[in-house]
């Protein structure tokens, strides 16, 4: 087995990198695995939200060699980190995770304000970024939301 084969499947969450809209196919995934998990503390989520983007940065790290682009498509683990923070400390009902996942494909596919600011910071670190800012974003807004008008 080759020595990368892990960390790039782990930086394309497998195929879901390979896929058509690989971003949006990867905060789908990821959206599917936060109904199917139990309810976890916001101390939990936030353990498992760091580890997975320290993982990320190593992994986007050492295959940025391998591809052509700055922010190539097929790596998606931003996506779920982005759509991990969406999530964070919040309810999950079927109505939050919509809202949820639309405001963060909005967030993400604008680049609007802070987030494209953050795709401008180069390697690794600008590819997770611009996602945790957007996730941090729509975070705000749903939680807004939910204050407003309730879960």
């Amino acid at each position: 087995m080759n020595a990368n084969f892990i960390p790039r499947w782990y930086a394309t969450l497998g195929p879901i990198g390979y896929f058509p809209a690989s971003g949006t196919a990867a905060s789908a995934a990821t959206l599917m695995l936060l109904w199917l998990l139990p309810s976890t503390s916001s101390w939990l989520f936030f353990a498992i939200i760091g580890l997975c983007y320290s993982l990320a940065y190593c992994c986007i790290q050492k295959n940025l060699v391998f591809y052509k682009h700055e922010d190539p498509s097929e790596i998606v683990i931003d996506e779920l980190i982005g759509t991990l923070i969406t999530f964070c400390a919040l309810p999950l009902t079927p109505l939050t995770l919509i809202l949820g996942f639309i405001l963060f494909r909005f967030f993400d596919i604008s680049k609007f304000g802070p987030v494209g600011w953050m795709e401008k910071v180069p390697g690794a670190s600008g590819i997770l970024l611009d996602d945790l800012v957007a996730g941090l974003l729509s975070n705000l807004v749903l939680r807004l939301i939910v204050h407003l008008y309730g879960s």
